[in-house]
Order: structure tokens, then C-alpha cells, then sequence
């Protein structure tokens, strides 16, 4: 029962989720991931995320222990787990999480890649700015 007489908000656990997505063009109309666009948004994220981490932390070992952790929980065959991670991090810097990364968390076609690609870029950040 709605107590407040308002429409529920669609979410990514919704049985309108796979078609959201689709219209968001995460999946292909056979329900599997559109690779180039998850691949697109895992760099997009990661980048930015690596920027916020930069920026509010004290020293770039704090950042680094966030991309080592991350990159343990994918070589760990979870990338649940390591999207679990992601989202903390966005709590721990007090930003809400991107809604496209929302709309990814309901399904698992869409998690292992974008995990895959979001984890991979970090460490790509992680490695060149250890080297400067």
C-alpha cells in the first residue's frame, strides 16, 4: 500500500528494467549487453571516479588502495562484489551514484562487463599515475 498516493519510481529490479535498458542502449534486443556501449560507460565512470578519489583524498596511497581492492574483488571472479565496491566508494565521497551505473546494478549481463571494463580502466590510472 502507497501511503502517500504517489507512482512507485521504476528501478533496475523492476520486470520494465530489460527494457529500459534496452531504450538506454546497455542491451541489445535479445537481452544481451551491448558491449561498446557498456565499454564506453565503464571508462567514462572509472575516469571520474578516479578524478573524485584523486581530489578528496589525502594521498594518492588512499587511491591506490581503492583500485588494488577493486582489481582483488574482479580477480576474485565477484564482480558483484567489486560493483558493491563502486558503489561504496560513490557513499564514502557523499555523491549519489549515477543513475546509469543504477540501472546496470539489477542485471548481471550487464554487471560482469561494465565491471570488467570499470576495473581495467582504473588500473590503467592507477599504473600510469604511480609511474609520473
Amino acid at each position: 500500500m502507497n501511503l502517500y498516493n504517489t507512482p512507485m519510481m521504476p528501478g533496475p529490479f523492476d520486470d520494465s528494467a530489460k527494457a529500459r535498458q534496452t531504450r538506454m542502449g546497455l542491451l541489445q534486443s535479445d537481452g544481451k549487453a551491448d558491449q561498446d556501449a557498456v565499454a564506453i560507460l565503464s571508462r567514462v565512470y572509472a575516469g571520474l571516479l578516479f578524478d573524485d578519489l584523486c581530489e578528496s583524498s589525502p594521498d594518492m596511497e588512499r587511491v591506490y588502495a581503492v583500485c588494488d581492492r577493486m582489481a582483488e574483488l574482479w580477480a576474485q571472479g565477484s564482480a558483484k562484489k567489486a560493483l558493491l565496491y563502486i558503489c561504496l566508494q560513490y557513499d564514502g565521497l557523499l555523491r549519489p551514484l549515477p543513475e546509469p551505473i543504477w540501472w546496470i546494478v539489477g542485471n548481471p549481463a550487464l554487471v560482469e562487463p561494465f565491471c570488467e571494463g570499470f576495473v581495467r580502466r582504473l588500473s590503467e590510472f592507477r599504473n600510469e599515475s604511480e609511474v609520473m
